[in-house]
């Protein structure tokens, strides 16, 4: 009888022992994402309920599937390529949401290097949006938009300067028109004050 209870006793602290399996403790962590995520690299050691045996140490990798938003920014395009001064010029660029979540995007729109506007979007998982601006040019010439890597030209030709150079010929033309519109006006008189003394000499009476 009593061998039989040693043997009920030894069969059951060998299963709970068994059972009890390796604990886990976590020794470091390692995260270049971002904060507030479980996402990143942990180092953990395994041992045994008895004494820490077999004290060994381990690495695994936790992934964060809950999802993010990332954002692409492609097909920068004006409209006209080749514009007037004083003509609409249409700048698009189309931004797309590559990632899961949804989250907010700001377009910053750059010309010759100096920044001239900004947009903010809001997207969806997989949402794609296209940001317009629109630019009027005064004076012709070649001008470089870009945002980000992207980066257009546009010629614009034609220039108000030219309006000046039309105004400065017109009143040059209007000066010289009153100018000779004196001329005549006094070369006329100088011929009537003649023909004048010439009737005075005609009517003029003979001395005795």
């Amino acid at each position: 009888m009593k061998c039989r209870r040693i043997i009920i006793l030894s069969i059951t602290l060998v299963l709970i022992i068994g059972c009890s399996g390796p604990v886990l403790s976590l020794e470091s962590f390692t995260s270049s994402q971002h904060l507030g995520s479980f996402e990143g690299s942990y180092e953990y050691k395994t041992r045994s309920n008895s004494n820490f045996i077999n004290d060994d140490s381990h690495r695994i990798l936790v992934e964060d599937e809950s999802g993010y938003a990332e954002f692409k920014i492609s097909n920068l395009r004006i409209d006209p390529e080749k514009a007037e001064t004083g003509e609409d010029v249409v700048v698009r660029i189309d931004v797309t949401n590559i990632g899961e979540e949804t989250g907010d995007y700001t377009v910053e729109f750059y010309l010759d290097g100096e920044h001239i506007s900004s947009d903010s979007v809001t997207l969806e998982g997989g949402e794609t949006v296209t940001v317009t601006l629109v630019r009027i040019f005064q004076k012709s010439g070649n001008y470089e938009f870009s945002v980000e890597d992207e980066v257009k030209t546009i010629t614009v030709e034609g220039d108000t300067d030219n309006i000046d150079y039309i105004l400065l010929f017109v009143i040059a033309l209007m000066i010289f028109v009153v100018i000779i519109l004196v001329i005549i006006y006094y070369k006329n008189k100088d011929n009537r004050t003649k023909k004048k003394r010439k009737k005075r000499k005609k009517t003029k009476p003979k001395s005795k």
